[in-house]
């Protein structure tokens, strides 16, 4: 059979109203399906996202601790002894928001009135319906610090030494809904 004959079958056979009928339901369908999920589909995206730029911010951290740049602290230029994470979910807005500082006086840790914050990084800002949801494997508040010369790692407050430090995002709406940031030991960071 040739393309025309094909053709003139296809035509002579027409579409039924019950075929158009089936195939505008099936249509319609689908369509109340994506648009009903719409909402939740858009914070799973905002999630990864807020997810991937917490591990970028740990990398920061990370490899600011390498620079070797000075920061203006207590009326002068300072080269920091390392940078670091600290997240605490029980301070005020501190479920959605995250300092990277830099370690000014070598303890591996960040305190308030002897670091240098260098960045607050505020969730809402980028992200809206974004929470730090819990630290697995730690306290509610945690710094991950980088220090020079060789990326020596140190995490504070962790419960098992030698498990690695598990941040949980989640959407407000929909805590079940979760991303995990893993830091381990060694300083790999790990987005899941």
């Amino acid at each position: 059979m040739n393309l025309q004959g094909f053709i003139k079958q296809i035509n002579s056979k027409g579409v039924t109203l019950i075929e158009i009928i089936i195939v505008v339901s099936i249509i319609s369908i689908i369509s109340s399906i994506i648009i009903a999920d719409f909402p939740k589909i858009k914070l799973q995206l905002s999630l990864s996202r807020t997810a991937h730029k917490l591990a970028q911010d740990i990398r920061v951290a990370q490899n600011l601790s390498s620079s070797g740049n000075e920061v203006f602290f207590n009326s002068q230029n300072v080269v920091p002894k390392g940078y670091g994470i600290y997240i605490d979910i029980n301070s005020s807005n501190g479920d959605k928001k995250y300092l990277i500082y830099a370690d000014m006086n070598g303890d591996n840790h960040y305190y308030q009135d002897q670091d240098y914050i260098y960045k607050e990084i505020n969730i809402e800002d980028n992200e809206s319906g974004i929470i730090i949801k819990q630290i697995l494997n730690g306290t509610e508040n945690v710094s991950i610090n980088f220090a020079p010369p060789n990326f020596d790692v140190t995490i504070t407050n962790l419960y098992y030494s030698q498990e690695p430090l598990e941040i949980v995002l989640a959407v407000e709406s929909f805590p079940d809904i979760t991303r995990t940031i893993t830091v381990n030991r060694s300083g790999f960071v790990e987005s899941n």
